[in-house]
This record gives C-alpha cells, sequence and structure tokens, in this order.
C-alpha cells in the first residue's frame, strides 16, 4: 500500500512523462550496477533500483497512453496491446536467457541482465520528444500547456468542439476528485464514495496478484 501511494505522488508530482523518465534512469543504472556487480550485496541493491524503476514505468505507461488516447473506445485496446508488448518482452528474456546458457564465461548472465538498460534507454530518448498529458497539465493548473496538447491530440484548433468538449470533461472529472478528497483508510475495506477509486483500486491489486499466482510463463 505505501508504496502505490509512494507511487501516486511521484506520478502526481513529475507527471507522466516524468515518472516514466526517471524510471527508465533508474533501470538503467540499476541494470549496469548488476552487470558490473562483482559482490551479491552490489546486485541486491542494483535490483532493488530495477525494481524501483520497473515499478515506475509499468504503474505510469498505461495510464499515460490511456489519457493520450482521445477516443474513449481505443483506451482498454491501447493498454491491452501494452500489455502484449510486456509478455512477449519476457518471453524475449527468456529465449535470450536460455541463448547465453552454453556459455562458460561470465557473459552468459552479465550480457543478458545489461540488455534491459539498452531498451530503457530507447525508452527514454523516445520520451523525451514527447509531451506530458493533458489531464496532468490540468491537474497542475497548467491549463494553457494542456489545451496545446489536447489540440494536438485531436489535430484540430484549441476552439474546435471535440477538443473543448473533452477538455471539460477532464476539468470535470478534476474537480469531482478533488470535491472527493483524499482516500480514506476506511475505503479500502469498504468504498461508499461516488467515483469508489479505492474499490477500483482494490480490484486492480487482486488482478495482478492472481496474475501473480498464475506465473509469467
Amino acid at each position: 500500500m505505501s508504496l502505490f501511494l509512494t507511487v501516486t505522488n511521484v506520478g502526481y508530482t513529475f507527471g507522466r512523462r516524468g515518472s516514466i523518465l526517471l524510471g527508465d534512469m533508474l533501470v538503467m543504472v540499476g541494470g549496469a550496477i548488476q552487470a558490473a556487480s562483482y559482490s551479491v550485496a552490489q546486485i541486491i541493491v542494483a535490483r532493488v533500483i530495477v525494481g524501483l524503476g520497473i515499478g515506475l514505468i509499468s504503474a505510469t505507461v498505461p495510464t499515460y497512453m490511456s489519457e493520450t488516447t482521445i477516443d474513449k473506445k481505443e483506451r482498454g485496446p491501447q493498454v491491452a496491446i501494452q500489455a502484449i508488448y510486456l509478455i512477449n518482452g519476457v518471453a524475449l528474456a527468456y529465449w535470450i536467457d536460455f541463448g547465453m546458457v552454453q556459455l562458460n564465461s561470465q557473459a552468459s548472465w552479465r550480457f543478458p541482465i545489461s540488455l534491459q538498460s539498452l531498451f530503457t534507454l530507447i525508452s527514454f530518448v523516445i520520451m523525451l520528444c514527447l509531451t506530458d498529458t493533458p489531464r496532468w497539465y490540468y491537474s497542475r493548473g497548467r491549463i494553457e500547456e494542456g489545451d496545446q496538447v489536447l489540440a494536438r491530440l485531436h489535430a484540430k484548433p484549441v476552439e474546435h468542439e471535440d477538443v473543448q468538449q473533452q477538455r471539460q470533461e477532464i476539468l470535470d472529472t478534476i474537480a469531482l476528485e478533488n470535491a472527493e478528497g483524499q482516500i480514506r483508510f476506511a475505503d479500502w475495506f469498504w468504498d461508499r464514495s461516488e467515483l469508489q477509486s479505492a474499490r477500483r483500486i482494490r480490484t486492480s491489486f487482486i488482478i495482478l496478484s492472481l496474475q501473480q499466482f498464475m506465473g509469467k510463463a
């Protein structure tokens, strides 16, 4: 629970884009330390760093994708596609590990570990070229920047009806969330609020927990 709150605070403070960039940096640094490790303590510390980075990325990328999708019907499929890429990445990692089994040198484990930094470097460079989501800009009071990004996503002027309609929907949602206030401890067990935020988060925890019980391969 504390980890979720930490990720939430980081995402609100640094934004979706900033959180992904921070996660990429943590994975690159942690991966480099792991690949260059000569003690168990180094590997453990580096693994914790990588875990924090992957946690930030995994929690933020679906949010970034959904908040930059202008068609409501496309948000679910977009997140599903992201999950497909995630599973393909796991399969690729296993095949690379399998291909390095026959080596009798330290490269058999140093190379696969260091390879994760390459993918995060690609992600880091791409994210440098992107902006944050309109919703985050609006939630931080940066209305003009949010308008510009939303207009670019629609490929229409800010004054266009479609842009203004989605803009108002986002602002109304933010106002409703602010009116609801912070999630109380009791909400995690019995959420009677209008938004049902704690209930939705609790449901996602249960689904992800079941996924881990089933295994990844």
